[in-house]
């Protein structure tokens, strides 16, 4: 029968309600049975029989308040699987609260008036909306929405990642539609989401991360953020910016890498002939993993708790300036890689190819200040600030020498920071929330031709640069020299 489990304790509440009929019968017989008792035994007889009776009233009375209680139990218990009593389960039922109305047409899946069954005219369930923020768990089949197991958030008996489904939190809104914010309905804005459909892969690793049947390619919105690809500096919404000189792949994972987990590879390569090599994992077991590329193990990818879940991370170089960064010995560029651990692979893949690094040819791209050679230096974050906190000082060199600077942080608190070169003060930093990621950046040009571009009229090349805030240093470090 659907929705009923029968189990031990099932069995001895049955077990308690016979023995309260048996016992019940036994009472009703010696009471009221066809006995004659002769007068003059009566005085003999009647204070035992009166004891039994006690006995067995009593008896009768405990066993049916423990199996009231029971039953209540299991009552409970199974009403918290079938909302509606109705004998199938909440996770297979296509009306969870049979208020009438489809769980892909009912802006609240779990809560409602019943219209039939035994709960026929009561209020069960919750009075949140399906987008309330406050809703955990939309259908009510225990699976909270923003877990890797819940595949069907909505409970209209389509998966969240099959093509015809247009409004994965049955919410009203289709997916794509610019007002949707929340397409899974976990209470997560997409902007700030790791995985926007609720499909259990990361944004990284689906070629369709908004759920709207269009995979990488054929979307000209591929998270759904109502900002078209061609404008959004992050199109899939994995929390890296889309940096036209590097590249990023996720890693395959093997039958021993747990579900929902997933390692990233990430390549730049710098004008210099500086690689920089960067390895993230989430929701693998916290530990320590070993980076082998082409066979050669080149250090420790380290995973950590933080918060619900897992992530790690490691840097290589070919020449590390930076606390934490490991050595690069060799190009490894279309080389085999693994993440493992005593033996054990969990992911692997191919170093992928990155795009030719602006800069690489002779053509100066009607630059006003003449080419644009760029060499980048990494500022140094001082003690305490997150392992986020990144910051960059970039300068571009033209014919005539530096053309251009670009100074750029992320991972700070939001707010305004001096922007130091040599000790003065040459400009004010400003770090705000951008889809998710609090960044901030700075632009100087010798010739400005954009809004943005600020006036570049003092030396940086080779200048001790800081970011400060009140007297506080946040980075330091020196802009790079073409000497």
């Amino acid at each position: 029968m659907p929705g009923w489990r029968f189990d031990s304790f099932s069995f001895l509440i049955i077990l308690l309600r016979i023995s309260i009929g048996l016992l019940w019968r036994l009472l009703s017989f010696y009471t009221h049975g066809d006995e004659t008792i002769p007068s003059h035994e009566s005085r003999t007889l009647m204070k035992p029989k009166t004891k039994l009776t006690k006995t067995l009233h009593g008896a009768a009375a405990t066993l049916a308040f423990a199996a009231a209680i029971g039953l209540s139990q299991v009552q409970a218990q199974s009403s918290s699987d079938d909302l509606d009593r109705d004998g199938i389960a909440n996770a297979v039922d296509p009306d969870v609260d049979n208020d009438g109305k489809p769980n892909g047409a009912d802006r609240n899946v779990d809560g409602g008036r019943c219209k039939k069954g035994p709960l026929k005219g009561k209020y069960i369930g919750d009075r949140l909306r399906n987008d309330d923020p406050r809703e955990l768990d939309i259908d009510d089949d225990g699976r909270p929405d923003d877990s890797a197991s819940e595949l069907d958030i909505d409970g209209d008996r389509r998966r969240d990642d099959a093509p015809g489904e247009r409004d994965i939190d049955g919410d009203g809104r289709l997916d794509d539609h610019p007002s949707e914010s929340d397409i899974d309905g976990d209470g997560k804005d997409d902007s700030i989401d790791d995985d926007i459909d609720g499909d259990g892969r990361d944004n990284s690793d689906d070629d369709d991360c908004d759920g709207d049947g269009k995979g990488r390619g054929r979307d000209d919105d591929d998270d759904g953020d109502g900002q078209s690809d061609d404008n959004d500096s992050d199109d899939d919404n994995d929390g890296v910016s889309d940096d036209d000189s590097e590249t990023e792949v996720g890693l395959a994972a093997t039958s021993a890498a747990p579900a929902g987990s997933r390692v990233r590879a990430k390549i730049k390569k710098l004008v210099s002939g500086k690689i920089e090599l960067d390895f993230d994992a989430r929701n693998l077991a916290v530990g320590d993993y070993d980076v082998i590329i082409n066979s050669q193990n080149l250090g420790k990818l380290t995973v950590v708790q933080d918060g619900k879940r897992t992530e790690g991370e490691v840097e290589f170089e070919t020449t590390p300036n930076e606390p934490g960064e490991l050595p690069l010995p060799f190009d490894p560029i279309g080389l085999p890689v693994e993440i493992s651990q005593g033996g054990t692979v969990f992911f692997n893949g191919t170093i992928p190819t990155p795009p030719t690094t602006p800069g690489d040819d002779d053509d100066d791209d009607d630059d006003d200040n003449g080419g644009g050679l760029p060499l980048t230096a990494s500022l140094t974050p001082a003690s305490g600030l997150s392992r986020e906190a990144e910051g960059s000082v970039e300068i571009e060199f033209g014919t005539n020498g530096v053309a251009g600077a670009e100074i750029e942080v992320e991972g700070i608190p939001a707010g305004s920071y001096d922007f130091l070169v040599d000790g003065a003060k040459q400009g004010t930093l400003v770090v705000t929330s951008v889809k998710g990621k609090l960044r901030g950046k700075l632009r100087y040009e010798k010739v400005p031709s954009d809004s943005d571009e600020i006036l570049l009229d003092f030396d940086i090349e080779g200048e001790a640069i800081v970011i400060s805030q009140s007297g506080t240093t946040f980075f330091s470090g020196t802009a790079p020299s073409a000497d």
